[in-house]
């Protein structure tokens, strides 16, 4: 016999409860007093994109430009300069990444 349908909503909604409280655990012991003001800076707008740091760093490319190209490696500099690639992430799983 198969649950109804709203029995798996709730199956499913607790799921993902349990994985976000997870998330949250897991990445909770990173917020040190160094990573706390590069963190709250992806919220401030930056004049010359017109975005947030968050934004800019969450937008993709969109054509095999070399304009493109290099605004990804700009991007990749920009997380390399914060020591993102230090952060162990290596415990979450990578749908839960946060970058």
């Amino acid at each position: 016999m198969r649950p109804g349908v709203t029995r798996l909503e709730r199956v499913v909604a607790t799921a993902r409860e349990q994985a976000h409280e997870e998330t949250f655990r897991q990445l909770t012991p990173l917020l040190t007093a160094e990573r706390k003001p590069f963190l709250d800076g992806l919220w401030q707008l930056d004049a010359t994109t017109g975005r947030t740091r968050l934004s800019w760093r969450r937008h993709a490319a969109v054509a095999p430009a070399a304009s493109q190209s290099l605004a990804t490696l700009t991007k990749v500099v920009f997380l390399h300069d914060a020591g993102v690639e230090q952060w162990p992430l290596a415990s979450l799983h990578p749908n839960r990444a946060p970058w």
